[in-house]
């Protein structure tokens, strides 16, 4: 009977580890699979046509190397548009730095603006969502071309929003 319940323990305490291991362990997202779902959701209005090496993640977005593990960036070869997407894993421990030199970049853009007046209102739409090991950087869609402020605004995070949807399919 002792053996019984020292086996219907040890079992017990088995599973429950196998289930806690299962809930801790991330996701995979293939960055490749969501880049290619950005491109078909913007279609004709995925403007980035540069892509960006990890010099440049350093240099301009403050991204150490060690924090990456894999990466797909993409941004404007000319520099009248604004459109960037930046799709990062994180080396085990590194996401919430990522999330935060990103975050910065995007607030150093909205504060100095050293881009052209007309790209501000994308700019202040930019979004940058944090997936588990997973750092997102959106700044995509199509531009606008009304003539009110307040629907230019809705307008840019109505095209945001579109990235957003591709994204939540992976948290």
């Amino acid at each position: 009977m002792k053996k019984t319940r020292k086996g219907f323990a040890l079992l017990c305490g088995l599973l429950l580890s196998l289930g806690l291991m299962s809930c801790s362990e991330s996701t995979e997202i293939s960055l490749q699979e969501v880049h290619e779902q950005m491109k078909t959701a913007y279609g004709e209005n995925y403007l980035p046509s540069m892509a960006y090496d990890s010099q440049v993640l350093e240099t301009i977005y403050g991204i150490q190397p060690g924090w990456v593990e894999e990466f797909i960036a993409e941004g404007p070869a000319i520099s009248v548009q604004v459109d960037t997407f930046i799709a990062i894993k994180a080396t085990q421990g590194n996401a919430q730095q990522v999330k935060d030199a990103l975050e910065t970049y995007r607030t150093e853009s909205i504060e100095t603006n050293f881009n052209y007046p007309m790209n501000l209102p994308k700019i202040e739409q930019s979004q940058v969502v944090q997936i588990g090991d997973y750092v997102f950087y959106l700044m995509l869609g199509a531009y606008y071309e009304g003539h009110s402020a307040e629907g230019e605004a809705e307008f840019y995070q109505q095209q945001t929003q579109i990235g957003l949807d591709v994204l939540q399919q992976y948290e």
